[in-house]
């Protein structure tokens, strides 16, 4: 490469393909230090540039584990703020616990309910909503964030 300016880093991705571009590649990197080579198996661009896979990516259920326990300290330790006895506070968190996850379930059956019966009744292209649902999820989250900070304010 004939440019000068030195604050330059050109990342080429080779995701497995055929072509002859990763020799190309590391023949102009050789001269050229600014310019860089990263080989990864097919579709696995963003574990690549990580430099591996994260832990979050790897143990899902200890993240939600663990995500789950810090809810649960804030909640009991709301519980005996109000007043609840020390005694009734595991029943409690117990009798929450099972609520939440009784109107996960619901939630995930009666939308599972609902995808099928729009599967049955007209074609829809499902990877637009999935997008669609995923900011929605996205945005709410934000929101109720902002509010829950703005609470302790």
């Amino acid at each position: 490469m004939r440019q000068t300016y030195t604050a330059l880093e050109i990342i080429v991705v080779n995701d497995g393909s055929t072509d002859d571009t990763a020799k190309l590649v590391e023949q102009t990197g050789m001269s050229d230090s600014r310019i860089n080579l990263l080989s990864t198996p097919n579709r696995e661009i963003i574990r690549s540039g990580q430099g591996g896979t994260s832990l979050s990516r790897r143990y899902p259920w200890a993240i939600s584990f663990l995500f789950g326990l810090l809810h649960g300290f804030g909640f009991g330790g709301a519980l005996r703020e109000i007043g609840l006895p020390q005694k009734e506070v595991p029943i409690a968190l117990l009798a929450f616990n099972l609520g939440v996850e009784g109107g996960q379930l619901v939630f995930v059956a009666i939308a599972l309910l609902a995808m099928a019966s729009m599967r049955l009744l007209l074609v829809f292209d499902f990877s637009r909503l999935r997008l669609w649902l995923a900011y929605l999820i996205g945005t709410l989250s934000a929101l109720w964030f902002v509010q829950r900070v703005a609470w302790f304010g």
